[in-house]
């Protein structure tokens, strides 16, 4: 009678083992050259890129690829830059969300941008604030209430003011000039 020798069911693959380094240079992004010499990808869940001179945790896989997992120092102060690598966007779901700056927050786009709050209020408020727009402002509203201590409106072509009614009130000056004026 012929025996086998079957696995044990307890020999299992050892336990992946966890390594640090310090990144010496990126050669693309998600790709990084280790102070050992080996070449590392930054892991999926990994979401703050490696930079040169940080301290990383990294581990080998079965099939031999190395992944930097963790951040574990930045000797220097420097901005931190989130990605996921592979990722064609990123997509961030929750019921409240809070962006804080201490001072500069800034919001880029080189293609369309858009912010909505269509069952909601949508406050804006600053010291200063500019919009340029390269061609065409369109607005749409219910109702426009402005209050301003000074009003300062100039179009290089057409300016039309039209409505069902139309008010021009003042408390001292009305003044209407042009080459020529005509009314009604």
């Amino acid at each position: 009678m012929m025996t086998r020798a079957l696995k044990s069911p307890t020999q299992q693959t050892p336990p992946p083992i966890w390594h640090e380094a310090t990144v010496s240079l990126t050669l693309s992004p998600g790709c990084y050259v280790l102070d050992n010499g080996f070449t590392a990808q930054q892991a999926i869940s990994c979401l703050v890129c490696p930079q040169e001179g940080d301290k990383v945790l990294w581990l080998a896989s079965k099939d031999g690829r190395r992944y930097i997992t963790h951040l574990l120092l930045r000797p220097q102060s420097a901005t931190a830059n989130l990605a996921v690598p592979g990722a064609s966007g990123i997509a961030i779901s929750t019921s409240n969300l809070a962006l804080t700056a201490s001072e500069q927050l800034s919001i880029r786009s080189l293609g369309d941008a858009e912010l909505s709050a269509p069952t909601g209020t949508l406050n804006m408020a600053a010291r200063n604030l500019t919009i340029t727009v390269l061609d065409s402002l369109l607005q749409l509203a219910k109702h426009i209430v402005g209050r301003c201590d000074n009003w300062l409106t100039e179009a290089k072509g057409l300016s039309r003011l039209h409505g069902q009614d139309t008010q021009v009130t003042a408390d001292k000056d009305v003044r209407v000039d042009g080459e020529r004026i005509s009314m009604g």
